[in-house]
């Protein structure tokens, strides 16, 4: 396996498929979103490669998904394609 980092623009639909059922950690989302309205997005989600599950990132995605079903409009540096983010 090649050491290679990319980014790549992926649908939060997409991404919420492959958060990790198991992940142990416990996010505050308040904080996030207070994050999100003062930075935008900048902190990349990772993926495993491997088994394509997210390795970090659950409670950004979990941030996202919330401010979308809210109707807020999309962070800085959020794209929307075709009404997903």
């Amino acid at each position: 396996m090649e050491d290679r980092i990319y980014v790549e623009y992926m649908a939060l639909t997409e991404l919420a498929k492959r958060m990790w059922a198991d992940n142990p950690k416990d996010h505050d989302l308040g904080v996030l979103h207070g994050s999100f309205e003062d930075y935008g997005f900048v902190d990349p989600i990772m993926i495993n490669e491997e088994n394509g599950e997210l390795l970090k990132g659950h409670g950004r995605v979990q941030t996202a998904m919330q401010r979308k079903a809210a109707g807020d409009p999309p962070s800085k540096r959020i794209r929307v394609r075709d009404g997903d983010w």
